[in-house]
């Protein structure tokens, strides 16, 4: 066997996006006609390929508004953007806005299109960055992947219709939501806006980032704007971490643990592990699920020849006992009758049984999608933005060489 020559780990950090004093859960999407979408071609620019801290809502509906945010540490005041759309004939069409002062932006979906991305720069041949993707689509059959939907929502106003049963301090929460007003969409846990950060909204979905101080366990998620307060979506707020050991040699094994806190008494999690480069299964094979057991799940992995090798994982929560909708329609008048007419109350949800049908809404339970990154010595960023069509980047990953 021949000895492993280099670096034993990374640990892939959502940190390394830097929270700026903008970044603020309260403050408003500001737009006036100084910074509305107007038509663009694409020039040649200093883009790099992918733009990373550009959120914008993965659902949104037509001729809908949209808030998103640039995070840019190096930013001073108002900056330019894009905007590409696509129509049903898959016609392209760009567009420029300008940012706030504090790198926010709010625009109208422009008319015909079904998919947008924003983004920062076109490259040097005129093609445009990889930024924040945005599907356009109002129907009853619009989903935002990886969110399971509720069985029973209030019956008016806004609310959450679909969220993730687990979300992890420093990353990404996503929601579905009906009838916000993205303008001053606010997140909260447990009711307090302090130890969550939104960072893009329409009325159909909302994004933020759970602040790394936020408490972990069961917590409360909502969303609050002009047009009030929605349900509570439960959810349990986590921190995951990985480590490694065992002989560092080409065909020797080593142990890859995942270590999660946070998750509340009676809630059950898995992990799905996912191996590539050069690693294999101790058994074989590339995929395995394993029950998280006191905080811990666990896989052993051989490196089968020299050069770098990649572990991703999912973590998968499903709640015990949840109560996922608060009746919000008062209760009806009473006629003059002696009985009174009762009133509602919460309504509790059954976890659905899993389906892979291709209409049919993901199955219960929480994942942290993965993001593929370049299995290349020293090359640490994602080959997409933080906020894509990926839900949640399950960092850290776990990268090795094998010589």
């Amino acid at each position: 066997m021949r000895p492993f020559a280099a670096r034993l780990s990374w640990v892939v950090l959502a940190a390394l996006l830097v929270a700026v004093a903008f970044a603020l859960p309260s403050a408003a999407f500001v737009q006036d006609e100084s910074n509305a979408l107007t038509p663009a071609q694409p020039v040649a620019e200093r883009g790099g390929g992918t733009d990373s801290g550009v959120y914008a809502p993965p659902l949104a509906g037509p001729g809908g508004t949209i808030a998103g945010t640039f995070e840019d540490a190096e930013a001073s005041g108002p900056s330019g953007y894009y905007v590409a759309t696509v129509d049903a004939q898959g016609k392209r069409s760009f567009f420029k806005g300008l940012t706030d002062a504090t790198g926010r932006f709010r625009f109208v979906v422009p008319a015909d299109a079904v998919a947008l991305d924003v983004f920062r720069h076109f490259d040097a041949k005129r093609r445009p960055d990889t930024g924040s993707h945005c599907v356009i689509d109002g129907s009853p059959l619009a989903h935002v992947g990886g969110t399971t939907p509720f069985g029973r929502l209030p019956a008016k106003g806004p609310a959450i219709v679909a969220a993730i049963a687990s979300y992890q301090r420093g990353k990404a929460l996503v929601l579905q939501t009906r009838g916000i007003d993205p303008s001053d969409a606010a997140l909260a846990l447990d009711g307090d806006d302090a130890r969550v950060v939104t960072l893009a909204a329409s009325a159909l979905s909302v994004v933020g980032r759970v602040a790394q101080d936020a408490p972990l366990g069961h917590r409360a998620v909502s969303v609050r704007s002009s047009t009030g307060t929605t349900n509570d979506a439960p959810a349990d707020i986590v921190d995951v971490t990985t480590t490694t050991s065992g002989a560092h040699e080409t065909g020797a094994v080593q142990t890859v643990t995942l270590n999660v806190v946070g998750l509340s008494r009676g809630d059950a999690a898995v992990a799905r592990f996912h191996v590539g480069g050069n690693l294999q299964l101790e058994n074989g094979g590339t995929d395995t699920t394993v029950p998280v057991e006191n905080g811990v799940a666990t896989i052993r992995v051989r490196g089968v020849q020299a050069g770098e090798s990649l572990v991703q994982w999912t973590l998968v929560v499903t709640l015990a006992n949840e109560v996922v909708a608060q009746e919000t329609e008062p209760p009806a008048t009473p006629k003059p009758k002696p009985t009174p007419a009762p009133t509602k109350g919460a309504i509790a949800r059954t976890t659905p049984e899993p389906k892979e049908t291709p209409k049919t809404p993901p199955a219960a339970g929480s994942e942290y999608v993965s993001c593929t990154y370049k299995v290349v010595d020293g090359y640490m960023q994602p080959t997409q933005g933080f906020w894509q069509d990926d839900k949640a980047f399950p960092s850290p990953n776990v990268l090795m060489r094998f010589q």
